[in-house]
Protein backbone atom coordinates (compact mmCIF):
# COMPACT_ATOMS: atom_id res chain seq x y z
CA UNK A 1 0.00 0.00 0.00
CA UNK A 2 1.47 3.35 -1.02
CA UNK A 3 1.11 6.66 0.81
CA UNK A 4 -2.16 7.84 -0.80
CA UNK A 5 -3.55 4.80 -0.13
CA UNK A 6 -2.34 5.02 3.60
CA UNK A 7 -4.07 8.20 3.54
CA UNK A 8 -7.37 7.57 1.63
CA UNK A 9 -7.61 4.60 4.32
CA UNK A 10 -6.66 7.05 7.30
CA UNK A 11 -9.02 9.67 6.14
CA UNK A 12 -12.25 7.05 6.27
CA UNK A 13 -11.40 5.40 9.72
CA UNK A 14 -11.75 9.20 10.62
CA UNK A 15 -14.96 9.64 8.81
CA UNK A 16 -16.26 6.78 10.03
CA UNK A 17 -14.82 7.13 13.68
CA UNK A 18 -16.63 11.10 13.35
CA UNK A 19 -20.15 9.62 12.27
CA UNK A 20 -19.65 6.54 15.83
CA UNK A 21 -18.30 9.23 18.13
CA UNK A 22 -19.99 13.38 18.63
CA UNK A 23 -16.42 14.27 20.16
CA UNK A 24 -14.88 12.97 17.72
CA UNK A 25 -16.86 15.07 15.40
CA UNK A 26 -16.33 17.85 17.33
CA UNK A 27 -12.39 18.00 17.41
CA UNK A 28 -12.10 17.18 13.65
CA UNK A 29 -15.38 20.26 12.86
CA UNK A 30 -13.04 22.40 15.01
CA UNK A 31 -9.88 21.03 16.70
CA UNK A 32 -9.07 24.88 17.63
CA UNK A 33 -11.82 24.79 20.06
CA UNK A 34 -12.09 20.91 20.84
CA UNK A 35 -9.04 19.30 22.51
CA UNK A 36 -8.11 17.31 25.25
CA UNK A 37 -6.73 20.04 27.07
CA UNK A 38 -10.75 20.81 27.44
CA UNK A 39 -11.76 17.56 29.14
CA UNK A 40 -14.90 19.22 30.48
CA UNK A 41 -16.19 19.32 26.62
CA UNK A 42 -15.76 15.62 26.20
CA UNK A 43 -17.72 15.41 29.80
CA UNK A 44 -20.42 17.61 27.85
CA UNK A 45 -20.23 15.69 24.40
CA UNK A 46 -20.31 12.37 25.72
CA UNK A 47 -23.54 13.33 27.30
CA UNK A 48 -25.13 14.51 24.46
CA UNK A 49 -24.18 11.68 22.34
CA UNK A 50 -25.93 9.16 25.02
CA UNK A 51 -28.89 11.13 25.94
CA UNK A 52 -29.29 10.80 21.36
CA UNK A 53 -28.90 7.45 21.70
CA UNK A 54 -31.21 6.51 24.30
CA UNK A 55 -28.13 5.59 27.02
CA UNK A 56 -29.06 7.48 29.99
CA UNK A 57 -31.10 4.14 31.63
CA UNK A 58 -32.58 2.98 34.70
CA UNK A 59 -33.71 -0.08 35.81
CA UNK A 60 -37.29 -0.07 37.36
CA UNK A 61 -36.50 -0.77 40.71
CA UNK A 62 -33.17 1.73 40.40
CA UNK A 63 -34.24 5.88 41.89
CA UNK A 64 -30.60 7.39 39.54
CA UNK A 65 -30.04 7.61 36.06
CA UNK A 66 -26.72 5.72 34.46
CA UNK A 67 -25.27 6.50 31.54
CA UNK A 68 -24.33 3.00 29.50
CA UNK A 69 -22.06 2.09 26.27
CA UNK A 70 -24.95 0.88 24.41
CA UNK A 71 -28.58 1.07 24.08
CA UNK A 72 -30.23 -1.53 26.11
CA UNK A 73 -34.08 -2.99 25.59
CA UNK A 74 -36.97 -3.16 28.80
CA UNK A 75 -35.32 0.10 30.39
CA UNK A 76 -36.37 3.05 31.62
CA UNK A 77 -34.82 5.93 28.73
CA UNK A 78 -34.28 9.54 30.19
CA UNK A 79 -35.65 12.24 28.00
CA UNK A 80 -34.70 15.23 29.83
CA UNK A 81 -31.49 16.15 29.74
CA UNK A 82 -30.51 19.42 32.36
CA UNK A 83 -27.32 21.21 31.36
CA UNK A 84 -26.02 23.28 34.10
CA UNK A 85 -22.17 25.13 33.18
CA UNK A 86 -20.79 28.49 33.64
CA UNK A 87 -21.52 31.06 30.69
CA UNK A 88 -18.61 31.28 27.86
CA UNK A 89 -16.97 27.33 28.71
CA UNK A 90 -18.94 26.22 25.28
CA UNK A 91 -22.38 24.78 25.81
CA UNK A 92 -24.33 26.69 23.15
CA UNK A 93 -21.29 25.87 20.63
CA UNK A 94 -21.88 22.30 21.36
CA UNK A 95 -24.87 22.19 21.16
CA UNK A 96 -24.82 24.03 17.84
CA UNK A 97 -22.55 20.66 16.43
CA UNK A 98 -24.61 18.05 18.14
CA UNK A 99 -27.83 19.62 16.32
CA UNK A 100 -25.91 19.28 12.72
CA UNK A 101 -24.28 15.91 13.93
CA UNK A 102 -27.63 14.29 14.50
CA UNK A 103 -29.05 15.78 10.84
CA UNK A 104 -26.09 13.99 9.45
CA UNK A 105 -26.96 10.83 10.57
CA UNK A 106 -31.14 10.92 10.39
CA UNK A 107 -32.31 13.60 8.15
CA UNK A 108 -35.40 13.56 9.40
CA UNK A 109 -34.80 14.71 12.73
CA UNK A 110 -37.38 17.54 14.19
CA UNK A 111 -35.44 20.21 15.94
CA UNK A 112 -37.31 23.02 17.69
CA UNK A 113 -34.70 25.61 19.64
CA UNK A 114 -35.78 28.29 21.87
CA UNK A 115 -33.38 31.27 23.29
CA UNK A 116 -34.28 34.66 24.85
CA UNK A 117 -35.55 36.05 22.02
CA UNK A 118 -35.74 36.07 18.34
CA UNK A 119 -32.29 36.79 17.57
CA UNK A 120 -30.52 34.80 19.57
CA UNK A 121 -32.58 31.63 18.58
CA UNK A 122 -31.90 32.93 14.72
CA UNK A 123 -28.00 33.29 15.27
CA UNK A 124 -27.96 29.67 16.15
CA UNK A 125 -29.97 28.23 13.70
CA UNK A 126 -27.45 29.61 11.51
CA UNK A 127 -25.13 28.38 13.07
CA UNK A 128 -26.18 25.03 12.43
CA UNK A 129 -26.89 25.78 8.98
CA UNK A 130 -23.63 26.91 7.94
CA UNK A 131 -21.69 24.10 10.01
CA UNK A 132 -23.71 21.52 7.04
CA UNK A 133 -23.75 24.35 4.51
CA UNK A 134 -19.62 24.80 4.70
CA UNK A 135 -17.41 25.43 1.82
CA UNK A 136 -13.90 23.95 1.54
CA UNK A 137 -11.59 25.92 1.73
CA UNK A 138 -8.31 23.48 2.40
CA UNK A 139 -7.93 20.60 1.02
CA UNK A 140 -6.30 19.04 4.22
CA UNK A 141 -9.23 19.71 6.53
CA UNK A 142 -12.22 18.44 7.25
CA UNK A 143 -15.75 19.66 6.85
CA UNK A 144 -19.65 18.70 7.46
CA UNK A 145 -19.85 17.57 3.43
CA UNK A 146 -16.84 15.39 4.21
CA UNK A 147 -18.38 13.19 6.73
CA UNK A 148 -22.19 13.14 6.06
CA UNK A 149 -24.30 13.05 3.18
CA UNK A 150 -26.41 15.87 3.66
CA UNK A 151 -27.28 19.17 2.49
CA UNK A 152 -29.68 22.28 2.65
CA UNK A 153 -33.44 22.30 0.51
CA UNK A 154 -32.30 25.30 -1.76
CA UNK A 155 -36.21 26.55 -1.22
CA UNK A 156 -36.44 26.39 2.23
CA UNK A 157 -34.13 27.37 3.99
CA UNK A 158 -34.66 30.74 6.02
CA UNK A 159 -33.12 31.65 9.14
CA UNK A 160 -35.52 30.71 11.24
CA UNK A 161 -37.18 27.59 9.90
CA UNK A 162 -34.96 25.33 7.30
CA UNK A 163 -34.88 21.83 5.94
CA UNK A 164 -32.56 19.38 4.64
CA UNK A 165 -33.13 17.81 1.03
CA UNK A 166 -36.17 15.98 1.03
CA UNK A 167 -37.49 17.08 4.16
CA UNK A 168 -40.43 20.02 5.18
CA UNK A 169 -38.83 21.21 8.10
CA UNK A 170 -35.75 20.02 10.01
CA UNK A 171 -35.47 23.08 12.39
CA UNK A 172 -37.06 25.56 13.57
CA UNK A 173 -36.06 28.62 16.09
CA UNK A 174 -37.90 31.11 18.18
CA UNK A 175 -37.41 33.06 21.00
CA UNK A 176 -39.40 33.16 24.05
CA UNK A 177 -43.08 33.82 23.82
CA UNK A 178 -42.20 33.11 20.26
CA UNK A 179 -44.90 31.24 17.79
CA UNK A 180 -44.31 27.84 17.67
CA UNK A 181 -47.56 26.77 16.33
CA UNK A 182 -48.36 23.52 14.48
CA UNK A 183 -45.17 21.99 14.87
CA UNK A 184 -43.95 19.06 16.59
CA UNK A 185 -40.28 17.85 17.42
CA UNK A 186 -37.67 15.37 18.37
CA UNK A 187 -36.39 17.58 20.58
CA UNK A 188 -37.34 20.56 22.00
CA UNK A 189 -34.00 23.17 23.11
CA UNK A 190 -33.76 25.20 25.74
CA UNK A 191 -30.92 27.27 25.43
CA UNK A 192 -30.45 30.33 27.80
CA UNK A 193 -34.29 31.14 27.71
CA UNK A 194 -33.19 34.38 30.28
CA UNK A 195 -31.06 37.16 29.16
CA UNK A 196 -29.45 39.05 31.56
CA UNK A 197 -29.67 39.27 35.62
CA UNK A 198 -32.17 42.17 35.12
CA UNK A 199 -34.69 39.88 33.65
CA UNK A 200 -33.40 37.16 35.98
CA UNK A 201 -34.44 38.85 39.00
CA UNK A 202 -38.01 40.47 37.28
CA UNK A 203 -40.69 37.68 38.65
CA UNK A 204 -42.61 38.53 35.81
CA UNK A 205 -40.37 37.48 33.47
CA UNK A 206 -40.02 34.45 35.25
CA UNK A 207 -43.22 33.47 35.11
CA UNK A 208 -43.70 34.28 31.54
CA UNK A 209 -40.67 31.88 30.78
CA UNK A 210 -42.27 29.48 32.86
CA UNK A 211 -45.53 29.44 31.54
CA UNK A 212 -44.25 29.61 27.92
CA UNK A 213 -42.17 26.66 28.76
CA UNK A 214 -45.30 24.08 30.11
CA UNK A 215 -48.22 25.51 28.34
CA UNK A 216 -46.88 26.06 24.92
CA UNK A 217 -43.28 24.20 24.25
CA UNK A 218 -43.52 20.94 25.93
CA UNK A 219 -46.96 20.39 23.71
CA UNK A 220 -44.94 20.42 20.38
CA UNK A 221 -42.66 17.77 21.33
CA UNK A 222 -43.55 14.24 19.72
CA UNK A 223 -43.89 10.94 21.54
CA UNK A 224 -40.43 10.18 22.67
CA UNK A 225 -38.87 12.78 21.78
CA UNK A 226 -36.75 14.53 23.96
CA UNK A 227 -36.36 17.82 25.89
CA UNK A 228 -32.96 19.62 26.18
CA UNK A 229 -32.79 23.01 28.90
CA UNK A 230 -29.22 24.68 28.40
CA UNK A 231 -28.70 27.79 30.63
CA UNK A 232 -26.40 29.99 32.54
CA UNK A 233 -28.21 29.34 35.82
CA UNK A 234 -29.95 32.48 38.04
CA UNK A 235 -31.03 33.42 41.68
CA UNK A 236 -34.65 32.34 42.20
CA UNK A 237 -36.96 31.01 39.70
CA UNK A 238 -35.15 30.11 36.92
CA UNK A 239 -36.78 27.61 34.81
CA UNK A 240 -34.67 24.45 35.79
CA UNK A 241 -35.51 25.55 39.52
CA UNK A 242 -38.80 25.90 38.18
CA UNK A 243 -38.59 21.94 37.53
CA UNK A 244 -36.48 21.00 40.64
CA UNK A 245 -38.91 22.28 43.13
CA UNK A 246 -41.79 20.54 40.48
CA UNK A 247 -40.28 16.74 41.01
CA UNK A 248 -38.80 17.64 44.33
CA UNK A 249 -40.90 15.10 46.04
CA UNK A 250 -40.71 12.46 43.19
CA UNK A 251 -38.27 9.83 44.32
CA UNK A 252 -37.40 8.73 41.42
CA UNK A 253 -36.51 12.02 39.52
CA UNK A 254 -37.08 12.06 35.79
CA UNK A 255 -34.22 14.24 34.71
CA UNK A 256 -30.41 14.05 34.41
CA UNK A 257 -28.57 16.64 35.47
CA UNK A 258 -24.87 17.65 33.85
CA UNK A 259 -23.57 20.28 36.37
CA UNK A 260 -20.19 21.42 35.85
CA UNK A 261 -18.59 24.31 38.52
CA UNK A 262 -16.41 27.02 37.45
CA UNK A 263 -14.50 26.03 41.02
CA UNK A 264 -14.94 23.02 42.53
CA UNK A 265 -13.37 23.83 45.68
CA UNK A 266 -9.87 22.08 44.34
CA UNK A 267 -9.48 23.31 40.71
CA UNK A 268 -10.51 25.57 38.14
CA UNK A 269 -12.83 23.97 35.58
CA UNK A 270 -10.99 24.52 32.64
CA UNK A 271 -8.02 27.18 32.81
CA UNK A 272 -7.68 27.89 29.15
CA UNK A 273 -10.94 29.49 29.06
CA UNK A 274 -11.24 30.77 32.65
CA UNK A 275 -7.87 31.14 34.97
CA UNK A 276 -8.38 31.00 38.83
CA UNK A 277 -6.94 34.97 39.00
CA UNK A 278 -10.19 35.27 36.41
CA UNK A 279 -12.56 33.40 38.94
CA UNK A 280 -11.51 35.76 41.29
CA UNK A 281 -12.07 39.24 39.63
CA UNK A 282 -15.47 38.08 38.62
CA UNK A 283 -16.17 36.90 42.12
CA UNK A 284 -15.29 40.43 43.43
CA UNK A 285 -17.13 42.27 40.80
CA UNK A 286 -20.56 40.37 40.84
CA UNK A 287 -22.98 39.88 43.61
CA UNK A 288 -22.50 36.75 45.52
CA UNK A 289 -25.53 35.84 44.72
CA UNK A 290 -25.93 35.78 40.87
CA UNK A 291 -21.98 34.92 40.72
CA UNK A 292 -22.53 31.66 43.01
CA UNK A 293 -25.30 30.79 40.55
CA UNK A 294 -23.73 31.92 37.22
CA UNK A 295 -20.06 30.24 37.93
CA UNK A 296 -20.48 27.00 40.12
CA UNK A 297 -24.33 26.32 39.87
CA UNK A 298 -25.43 26.69 43.50
CA UNK A 299 -28.79 28.70 43.38
CA UNK A 300 -30.45 30.66 45.97
CA UNK A 301 -32.89 33.34 46.77
CA UNK A 302 -30.73 36.16 48.75
CA UNK A 303 -34.39 36.95 50.20
CA UNK A 304 -34.50 33.75 51.98
CA UNK A 305 -30.92 33.18 52.93
CA UNK A 306 -30.43 32.44 56.68
CA UNK A 307 -26.42 34.88 57.00
CA UNK A 308 -26.99 38.42 55.48
CA UNK A 309 -23.92 39.10 57.79
CA UNK A 310 -20.31 37.48 57.76
CA UNK A 311 -17.81 39.61 60.56
CA UNK A 312 -14.64 39.26 58.85
CA UNK A 313 -11.59 39.85 60.52
CA UNK A 314 -9.41 43.23 58.99
CA UNK A 315 -6.46 42.76 61.46
CA UNK A 316 -4.21 40.81 63.74
CA UNK A 317 -5.50 39.94 66.97
CA UNK A 318 -4.07 40.63 70.26
CA UNK A 319 -2.61 37.56 71.70
CA UNK A 320 -3.38 38.89 75.08
CA UNK A 321 -7.07 39.67 74.44
CA UNK A 322 -7.46 36.42 73.47
CA UNK A 323 -9.29 34.17 76.43
CA UNK A 324 -8.44 30.78 75.19
CA UNK A 325 -8.53 28.82 72.16
CA UNK A 326 -11.89 26.89 71.31
CA UNK A 327 -12.53 23.77 68.71
CA UNK A 328 -16.28 22.52 67.90
CA UNK A 329 -17.26 19.24 65.93
CA UNK A 330 -20.30 18.47 64.52
CA UNK A 331 -19.03 14.84 63.99
CA UNK A 332 -19.76 12.76 60.72
CA UNK A 333 -17.73 8.69 59.85
CA UNK A 334 -18.33 9.11 56.30
CA UNK A 335 -21.43 9.42 53.89
CA UNK A 336 -22.61 12.41 52.43
CA UNK A 337 -22.64 14.56 55.39
CA UNK A 338 -19.55 16.58 56.22
CA UNK A 339 -17.45 16.36 59.23
CA UNK A 340 -16.81 19.63 60.19
CA UNK A 341 -14.51 21.32 62.85
CA UNK A 342 -14.48 25.15 63.60
CA UNK A 343 -11.40 26.20 65.79
CA UNK A 344 -11.23 29.64 66.88
CA UNK A 345 -9.65 32.22 69.28
CA UNK A 346 -12.28 33.30 72.14
CA UNK A 347 -11.69 37.10 72.71
CA UNK A 348 -14.45 38.57 75.59
CA UNK A 349 -16.13 41.32 74.40
CA UNK A 350 -18.56 43.85 76.12
CA UNK A 351 -21.79 41.91 75.49
CA UNK A 352 -20.68 38.49 74.47
CA UNK A 353 -17.35 36.74 73.50
CA UNK A 354 -15.97 36.92 70.00
CA UNK A 355 -15.06 33.81 68.03
CA UNK A 356 -12.47 34.67 65.77
CA UNK A 357 -12.01 31.68 63.29
CA UNK A 358 -8.56 30.34 62.75
CA UNK A 359 -9.48 27.34 60.84
CA UNK A 360 -11.95 24.65 59.63
CA UNK A 361 -11.73 21.13 58.71
CA UNK A 362 -14.50 20.10 56.75
CA UNK A 363 -14.37 16.75 54.83
CA UNK A 364 -17.12 14.03 53.53
CA UNK A 365 -14.25 11.35 53.93
CA UNK A 366 -13.67 8.29 55.92
CA UNK A 367 -12.46 8.97 59.83
CA UNK A 368 -9.75 7.34 59.38
CA UNK A 369 -8.55 9.50 56.56
CA UNK A 370 -9.35 12.71 58.53
CA UNK A 371 -8.76 12.55 62.21
CA UNK A 372 -4.82 12.16 62.07
CA UNK A 373 -5.40 15.91 60.93
CA UNK A 374 -7.92 16.44 63.29
CA UNK A 375 -5.34 16.09 66.29
CA UNK A 376 -2.43 18.25 64.30
CA UNK A 377 -4.64 20.95 63.84
CA UNK A 378 -5.81 20.66 67.72
CA UNK A 379 -1.75 20.38 68.80
CA UNK A 380 -0.94 23.12 66.18
CA UNK A 381 -3.22 25.66 67.03
CA UNK A 382 -2.78 24.94 70.98
CA UNK A 383 -6.29 24.30 71.68
CA UNK A 384 -7.78 24.27 75.08
CA UNK A 385 -11.19 23.03 74.86
CA UNK A 386 -12.72 20.73 72.28
CA UNK A 387 -16.47 20.35 71.97
CA UNK A 388 -17.73 17.20 69.89
CA UNK A 389 -21.50 16.71 69.31
CA UNK A 390 -21.75 13.15 70.30
CA UNK A 391 -24.76 12.09 68.41
CA UNK A 392 -24.55 9.40 65.79
CA UNK A 393 -21.17 7.92 67.25
CA UNK A 394 -19.68 11.03 68.16
CA UNK A 395 -18.94 10.18 71.68
CA UNK A 396 -16.68 7.21 70.33
CA UNK A 397 -15.01 9.68 67.79
CA UNK A 398 -14.40 12.20 71.04
CA UNK A 399 -12.55 9.50 73.24
CA UNK A 400 -10.33 8.24 70.25
CA UNK A 401 -9.55 11.69 69.40
CA UNK A 402 -8.83 12.51 73.38
CA UNK A 403 -6.29 9.45 73.31
CA UNK A 404 -4.25 10.19 69.89
CA UNK A 405 -4.01 14.12 71.79
CA UNK A 406 -2.57 12.92 74.40
CA UNK A 407 -0.47 10.55 73.58
CA UNK A 408 1.27 13.68 71.21
CA UNK A 409 1.04 15.97 74.20
CA UNK A 410 -1.71 17.59 73.42
CA UNK A 411 -3.92 19.92 76.47
CA UNK A 412 -7.25 20.24 75.25
CA UNK A 413 -9.99 19.53 77.33
CA UNK A 414 -12.42 16.71 75.14
CA UNK A 415 -15.99 17.21 75.95
CA UNK A 416 -18.57 15.12 74.31
CA UNK A 417 -22.43 16.31 74.15
CA UNK A 418 -25.20 14.55 72.89
CA UNK A 419 -27.77 17.39 71.72
CA UNK A 420 -31.78 16.38 71.87
CA UNK A 421 -32.87 19.76 70.35
CA UNK A 422 -33.94 19.35 66.83
CA UNK A 423 -31.30 21.01 64.66
CA UNK A 424 -33.20 22.60 61.57
CA UNK A 425 -35.04 24.48 64.91
CA UNK A 426 -31.28 25.18 66.41
CA UNK A 427 -29.83 26.39 63.30
CA UNK A 428 -32.48 29.01 62.86
CA UNK A 429 -33.09 29.98 66.27
CA UNK A 430 -29.36 30.79 66.98
CA UNK A 431 -28.94 32.40 63.00
CA UNK A 432 -29.14 35.80 64.65
CA UNK A 433 -26.42 34.56 67.21
CA UNK A 434 -24.01 33.15 64.99
CA UNK A 435 -24.13 36.25 62.34
CA UNK A 436 -23.21 38.57 66.00
CA UNK A 437 -20.31 36.51 67.18
CA UNK A 438 -18.71 34.41 64.65
CA UNK A 439 -15.77 36.13 63.00
CA UNK A 440 -14.08 34.98 59.78
CA UNK A 441 -10.43 35.89 58.25
CA UNK A 442 -10.95 37.90 55.20
CA UNK A 443 -9.75 34.93 52.68
CA UNK A 444 -12.51 32.16 54.28
CA UNK A 445 -14.39 31.68 51.30
CA UNK A 446 -10.78 30.97 49.51
CA UNK A 447 -9.77 28.59 52.36
CA UNK A 448 -12.96 26.68 52.84
CA UNK A 449 -15.06 27.13 49.61
CA UNK A 450 -17.32 24.08 50.84
CA UNK A 451 -17.67 24.99 54.07
CA UNK A 452 -18.46 28.57 52.96
CA UNK A 453 -20.55 28.25 49.88
CA UNK A 454 -22.81 25.53 52.78
CA UNK A 455 -23.01 28.11 54.87
CA UNK A 456 -23.69 31.06 52.46
CA UNK A 457 -26.44 29.34 50.67
CA UNK A 458 -28.25 27.91 53.54
CA UNK A 459 -31.66 28.80 53.51
CA UNK A 460 -34.43 30.11 55.91
CA UNK A 461 -36.93 27.86 54.39
CA UNK A 462 -37.27 24.51 52.42
CA UNK A 463 -34.68 21.82 52.12
CA UNK A 464 -30.87 22.58 52.20
CA UNK A 465 -28.75 18.96 51.06
CA UNK A 466 -25.87 20.51 53.43
CA UNK A 467 -26.55 21.20 57.23
CA UNK A 468 -23.17 20.36 58.79
CA UNK A 469 -21.40 23.92 58.31
CA UNK A 470 -24.15 25.67 60.11
CA UNK A 471 -24.88 23.42 62.40
CA UNK A 472 -21.02 23.91 63.77
CA UNK A 473 -21.31 27.16 64.05
CA UNK A 474 -24.46 27.78 66.14
CA UNK A 475 -22.84 24.86 68.34
CA UNK A 476 -19.92 27.33 69.11
CA UNK A 477 -22.00 30.53 69.42
CA UNK A 478 -24.82 28.94 71.67
CA UNK A 479 -21.68 27.42 73.94
CA UNK A 480 -20.20 31.33 73.99
CA UNK A 481 -23.75 33.03 74.44
CA UNK A 482 -24.72 30.44 77.08
CA UNK A 483 -22.22 30.02 79.73
CA UNK A 484 -19.23 30.00 78.03
CA UNK A 485 -16.35 27.58 78.94
CA UNK A 486 -14.36 27.77 81.92
CA UNK A 487 -10.65 27.13 81.39
CA UNK A 488 -8.64 26.06 84.44
CA UNK A 489 -5.17 26.90 84.31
Amino acid sequence: MNRSEQLARLRKLKVQRCKENFWAFCKTISPDFYDDERPHLKLLCDTLQAFYEDRIIRNPEDKEWRIVPFPIFGVEVCDLLFIEMPPRFGKTRTITLWCAWILGKDNGFKFMYTSYNDDAAADTSRFVRQCIDQDKTDIGSFIYSDIFNASLQVDNKAINKWALKGQYFNFIAAGKGGSVTGKGCNALIVDDPVKNAEEALNDNESEKTWNWYRDTLMSRVEEKGKILINHTRWPRKDLIQRLLDKYEKDTRKPYYELIMKAWDGEKILCPALMSMSTYLEKERLLGDEVFQANYNQNVSDQKGRMYHKFLIQHKALDEESVGYVAAYCDYADAGTDYMALIIGAVVAGEEHSMFFVKDVLYTQTGVDEYIDEFVTMLIDYHVDFLRVESNNGGKGFAQNVEEKLYKRGGEAEVVAEYNTSNKETRIRTGANLVQSIMVYPPDWKERWPEFSEHVIQFQRVGKNKFDDGPDVLTMAAEDLEYGGVMIYG
